[in-house]
Order: structure tokens, then sequence, then C-alpha cells
């Protein structure tokens, strides 16, 4: 037999009929609804999410009765995955969210400044009847309204700041169930419509499965101990060894060495970071040495442009106050929207941005865990150092983009043109390697496609739906440099979190890896396998027209059952 064609009798005549393209076994004649190309049969017609011609979304035969209706009354199409009213509940959720941010975050930075007045302010302003220092003369340190002479003067660090831990670690939780219940319910619509291909199906089993193994080893193995409500304070280094013996207030490490506090301070003394002064240990693998002039201790002698909460907060308030925790529940938030949006098969309307949008948000939220992975949180802090970049480095792309998101409904005009030029830059550089590679027409391509989304930006048209594009297309390009810095603190955040000690510690790195480059690597490879199809499809299609261009014979007769109209 033919893989194009095979002889049939037809009232007693013999006759030619097409046989379907992609099993080269059965007559085809099935039309596809809505592309209308007929070069398939039925059997692998049902199996289809996408014309493998025109790569069309394409209704399925075993269920053209459910396109029309779900037993309900209401009537969708097969591209649709929520109603409007569900999508402005979710945009409702989201801005809730950032709401609650950034009320918190408020909270956070001014909860519990320390503010007096003293010998040593050099500059003070007076408001709700206190003094609040606000300049210190040199050699002093402005830890918000109040000056100190030494680091280990100033107040302690509490996990979980303002709102407490607990608060916290139950915002976590109920966020990651509630991901999850959705994220379920969505996968069971789709499959009851007939709108999820099994391919996408058991990526997304998978991709659940990685994402519940996640939450259970987060919460069990990390959760408690950063929002547990312990106190850090500022220490210096102290003197080990013979020298100690005799020393009032002495005392045995655990590592059972003997230490004993130093006289006095310098500019050049070193200092570590702990829960109380006896969890010091000489291994610096369990206990990190700072120096005042280090990115968790430079504190300033002014306030900083921030106000009386910037010392606080971006020194020592992203790694272990509440802004730690505002930044971890923020994290997790967008790791469950990111999860849900990953549910949106390719065949939907915006389905493969969805795609594209959804890993984007999971290398943000990788990034925004960075506080939690590159430094240990037990008794006595420790940081990783992934890579050797500096943490003055990772300090600032943190702090910036905390105060960038924090102020989003303001700060997203200048973000999306950050974003807009970031996506220029990236193009130019295609450019170049496109026209080195002869790719022309794909350089056009993306050419073109940025501006589109430039004339959406900033197009003063209202038909047509064109306000929710061009609103679309505007925030889409506000979150482009987020995510760009989201990458680059991601990568940190895997490095980081694998070198810690500990079996359940490299684990969790594993799984951080895994929850978002599963995702990448699964929608990559049936990406490349319904592509080779179309290319096989399209070159049997080409094969075909060319052997009945070459051997003229009777025009096919086409068997099988029309597609049923709605």
């Amino acid at each position: 037999m033919s893989t194009t064609a095979a002889k049939a009798e037809r009232d007693g005549a013999e006759v030619t009929v097409e046989l379907c393209a992609v099993c080269y076994d059965r007559p085809s004649g099935w039309t596809l609804d809505p592309c209308g190309h007929t070069h398939f049969c039925e059997t692998c017609a049902a199996h289809f999410r996408t014309c493998p011609i025109c790569r069309r979304p394409v209704k399925p035969p075993s269920t053209v009765e459910a396109w029309s209706s779900d037993g309900a009354g209401t009537r969708y199409s097969p591209a649709q995955v929520a109603s409007s009213q569900e999508m402005n509940c979710f945009a409702t959720v989201w801005f809730l969210v950032w709401l609650l941010v950034f009320v918190a975050g408020l909270v956070e930075y001014y909860w519990d400044v320390p503010h007096a007045c003293g010998p040593a302010c050099l500059d003070y302003a007076s408001g709700n009847g206190q003094c609040e220092c606000t300049e210190c003369f040199d050699g002093f340190f402005n830890a918000g309204e109040q000056c100190f002479a030494e680091l280990e003067d100033m107040p302690a660090i509490r996990t979980g700041g303002g709102l407490g831990g607990t608060m916290y670690l139950m915002l976590v939780v109920l966020t990651q169930t509630t991901g999850v219940f959705v994220e379920v319910a969505l996968i069971y619509r789709l499959k009851k419509r007939g709108l999820l291909p099994k391919k996408e199906l058991v990526v997304l089993s998978c991709a659940l499965v990685l994402e519940v193994s996640r939450m259970l080893l987060v919460d069990s193995v990390m959760l408690q101990q950063y929002f547990s409500g312990r106190s850090f304070h500022i220490f210096q280094v102290p003197a080990a060894g013979e020298e100690c013996a005799g020393v009032i207030g002495h005392w045995r490490g655990p590592d059972k060495q003997l230490y004993c506090r130093r006289n006095a301070s310098s500019e050049d003394s070193i200092y570590y970071i702990a829960t109380r002064r006896d969890a010091f240990l000489t291994n610096e693998n369990h206990c990190s040495r700072w120096g005042s002039k280090s990115a968790l201790l430079d504190f300033s002698t002014g306030q900083g442009f921030g106000g009386s909460g910037y010392n606080r907060f971006s020194r020592l308030g992203w790694v272990l106050g509440g802004q730690f925790g505002l930044i971890y529940f923020f994290a997790t938030f967008v790791n469950e929207v990111a999860d849900i949006i990953f549910v949106v098969p390719t065949t939907s309307v915006f389905g493969w941005r969805c795609k594209i949008f959804s890993v984007a948000l999971e290398f943000f939220q990788l990034g925004a865990l960075c506080p939690a992975a590159i430094f240990t949180h037990s008794d006595c802090l420790h940081y990783t150092d992934p890579l050797g970049v500096p943490l003055h480095l990772v300090r600032e792309i943190m702090v910036i983009n905390c105060f960038l998101v924090w102020g989003f409904i303001l700060t997203c005009i200048p973000l999306a043109l950050m974003g807009l030029v970031l996506l220029a830059f990236f193009a130019c550089l295609s450019s170049g390697f496109g026209i080195v590679a002869g790719q022309a027409e794909r350089v056009n391509a993306i050419k073109r496609w940025i501006s589109n989304v430039a004339d959406r930006m900033l197009s003063d048209e209202e038909n047509d739906g064109r306000s929710s594009l061009r609103m679309s297309a505007f925030l889409g390009m506000a979150t482009v440099p987020t995510l760009v810095s989201g990458l680059f603190l991601g990568v940190l955040v895997v490095i980081g979190q694998s070198s810690k000690n500990g079996f359940s510690e490299v684990l969790t790195a594993l799984i951080l890896f895994s929850d978002v480059f599963f995702k990448v690597g699964a929608t990559a490879i049936t990406e490349i396998l319904d592509y080779a199809l179309h290319l096989r499809v399209r070159r049997a299609l080409a094969d075909r027209a060319a052997d009945q261009a070459e051997v003229p014979v009777a025009p096919p007769v086409i068997v099988g059952t029309a597609q049923p109209s709605e």
C-alpha cells in the first residue's frame, strides 16, 4: 500500500483513496475545525489540539458538543480557559496582595525604629513629641533616628519583624494551599472540556508533584528556621584560647574552646551576627565574619534617601527582619501565580504567552528567595558566597527590587520604559547574530513584534479591546527589568542553597532548580515534537502533490465522515 493513496472498490470501479497524512493507514477525510484541513483520519484527528499543517488550535472530534455548552448553559470557545468574571477576580486578588505588601511594607519599614537625641547627634528633628536624630557626627552609626558609638549597642533584629514570624508563616502556607487547589481545579476543568492535550497533562502532573514536594520540603526544613521569632544581635568577634583564662565573663563555645570579650573596638574590628554571644565558632563555614564596611554593617551617619527605616532595611532588614518575611511571602505568591498560569494550554488564547510569562515569573520568584538561599539562618548567620559575587551588588539589586515591587503602581511607568529599552537592546544583539547567521527574516519579525508592543503601549485607540491589549503590553514591559534581575539572583539562589551543609539543604536546591527548569525543558520538548509533526505532515503533503503532478490520475475520492456542525 502506498503512503499517500490506496485503491478501493466503489460501484465496481477502482478508485484512489487519500490516506491520513499522519498514520498513512486509514482514509483521510475528517475536517478539522476551524481551519478546514482534511488530510487526516478521525482517529488521528481525535488527538489533535493544533492542526499539524497550519498549527492553529482545533476542536477534537470527541468533544464537539462540549464546545458549545458546559451543561450549565454557559457557552465557550475551545480557546477559552477562564471567564471574564474569573479574570476580573484574579486581577482583584493580585491587587489586594500588592496592597497587603504595600501596607505591610510600611509597617515593617518604620516598626520599632530607635529614636533618641544625644551628644552624638549632629542634626535632629522633632515629631510626635519625640526627638529624632537625622544626622550623626563622624564615627557614629545611625540606626534610624538614633546614633550609636558601637555596632554592638544597636538593637536586635527580630525575624518576622512587626507582624511576627507566625503571621508570615500562616500567609505563606495559606498562599501555597490556595494555589495548589486552584491549579488542580483548573487542570480538572480543562481536562473535562477536552482542552488539555495528554502530553501537557503529563507535564502538568510532574510539575505538580515537584511543586508539592517543594512545599513540604521548604515548609519542614526552611520556614520554621526563618520565622521562629528569634532575635539577632551584632557581636564583636571574641578573643580565644589561653588569653581568656581567668578573664571575667569568659565562656566555652559549641566547639568547647574558651572565649572572652575584647576590651575595645576599632574601625578594623570584626563582627559576627548571632542570636546569642556564645553561638560563635572559629569555623567560618558556620559563622561568617563582617567588617564595619561590609554590606550588612556599613551603617552611615545619616538616614539615607529613604527616611528613618532605610538604614536598617538596606543592611540587615532584607536578610533577617520583617522585610525578609515580606519578600518570602511575595515570592510564594508569585510562584503560585506562575504555576497556575503554566496550566493554560498552548492551544488557548495567549497560551504560549502564558507559558513564557510563567517561566519568567518562576525566575523572578527564585531571585526573590535570594536572602533565604545565600544565607544560613542558624544561631550564627553564615553567608555562602555563591560565585564570589560581591554582597554589596546583591544587596543593591535586592533593595532596589523591593522598592520597585513595593511601589509598583507608582514605578510601573519608568519600569515599562526600562523594559522597552532592554528589549530593544536584546533585539539589537539578536539582529547582529541573526544577520551573521543569515536569519534576516527572523530578525525583522522580532523588530516588528517590538514595534507592535510599543504601539500597543502608546496608542490612544480604545476600540475593539485595544485598551486591554495596551494595558497587558504595558504591564508586561514593566516586569522585564525585575525579571532580568531575578534571573541573575536565581542563579545565586541555586548555587547558594546547594553549597549549604546537609542532605535536606542540597535536596531543596535540587527541587528549586527542577521546579523551574523542568517546565522550561518539558515545554521545549513538547513544542519540538509538535513542530516535528508539522514538518513531517507538510513534507508528506508536498510529496503527495509532487506525485500527483507527475502521474495524472483521476481525482481522489475522499472517504470518511464529514465533520458534524455545531
